[in-house]
């Protein structure tokens, strides 16, 4: 039995690699430009996102330049202390519970050093 629609093959979905290949931009820059909606896209499982080829095709060429260009002078510039204090805290974020291991460990090595 042949149903109405089973034929149709659903058209691929690009990588977010593809569709940066595919626009001429790079995935940072697209990443960016679908946080602020300003490129359709779709999350496959919550995380990958994935782009329809057709949507893409309207934002070729001029029209992404000017976002593109809109968006990087809207971008504040890091300054070398707003990167220290970003990579910081990302070591902070990632290595905080051996940071309190070790500082754990220290307090308890002191106060044995000095019952004896």
């Amino acid at each position: 039995m042949d149903r109405a629609g089973e034929d149709q093959i659903e058209p691929k979905l690009l990588t977010k690699a593809e569709a940066a290949a595919y626009l001429g931009v790079a995935e940072r820059d697209l990443e960016r430009l679908v946080a602020l909606g300003q490129v359709p896209a779709y999350r496959v499982g919550g995380q990958f996102l994935r782009f329809r080829p057709e949507q893409l095709d309207g934002l070729k060429g001029v029209r992404l330049a000017e976002k593109l260009a809109r968006l990087n002078a809207l971008a504040p510039r890091m300054t070398l202390w707003a990167r220290a204090r970003d990579g910081a805290l990302d070591f902070l974020y990632f290595n905080d519970f051996y940071l309190v291991s070790a500082v754990l460990a220290v307090v308890l090595l002191v106060i044995f050093a000095r019952q004896q």
